[in-house]
């Protein structure tokens, strides 16, 4: 995000009240520290997409209002923050699962000859585990794809994302996840793993062969990563 595209992305990627766009202000000033304590430098013409605020103005409402809340200090003369610590814990609650939230966003590739995987292998894992699974091209809707698909994932608990097939969405969602701090469990067929993309190669992806060995894999990430629902 910069300065020169800030203004077609807000449009579009936005979170979509007030309150959200404090809340990712605050996360992004809690990245910017290398540890609580740290004084960050921050530059007032230019910070604006921090928040995802369309100018300065914006901007400098919302870093008010975290002042004002003791979310952190500021000195105006250096513009330099210091997140508090009510705004470490803030940080801390927003990156808590979604614990009133039973529903899982699975993308992947919607080809046909993926829709086993999903029906016997995705889908039975998230099910097993108490949880339900949501695929956006399961549902009749007439709302806009893009604003529905982006809803969907910011009520789920936590997303799974397959990369076999290399589909683009799929890249966008899990980011889109990311961003909110969603839990991604990451898988891709095996025989596939050196197309995916270098910015998610990084991250641990249940590599499976089979549709039961999928399954299996996927029970147990879920157990370990977020717990079954009870």
């Amino acid at each position: 995000i910069t300065t020169q595209n800030i203004e077609d992305l807000v449009i579009t990627y936005s979170p979509i009240n007030v309150s959200e766009k404090i809340d990712r202000l605050l996360l992004n000033f809690s990245r910017l520290s290398n540890f609580p304590g740290h004084n960050i430098k921050i530059d007032v013409d230019n910070a604006y997409p921090l928040a995802y605020a369309a100018n300065k103005r914006e901007y400098g409402y919302y870093d008010r209002h975290l002042r004002e809340s003791d979310f952190i200090n500021k000195d105006t003369q250096s513009d330099r923050v210091l997140l508090t610590v009510k705004g470490w814990n803030r940080v801390h609650e927003m990156s808590l699962p979604r614990i009133n939230s039973e529903k899982v966003f699975v993308a992947m590739n919607f080809d046909e000859k993926y829709d086993q995987l999903y029906e016997d292998g995705i889908a039975p894992a998230i099910e097993s585990t108490g949880y339900r699974s949501y695929r956006i091209d399961r549902e009749q809707h007439n709302d806009k794809i893009d604003d529905k698909i982006l809803a969907e994932i910011k009520e789920s608990k936590f997303i799974i994302a397959d990369f076999s097939g290399q589909k683009h969405g799929v890249y966008f969602e899990s980011g889109f996840a990311l961003g909110l701090d969603i839990p991604v469990i990451w898988t891709c067929k095996k025989g596939e793993t050196k197309k995916l993309h270098f910015d998610t190669r990084q991250y641990n992806h249940i590599v499976w062969e089979t549709i039961e060995d999928l399954k299996d894999q996927l029970v147990n990430r879920i157990r370990f990563l977020i717990g079954k629902n009870i």
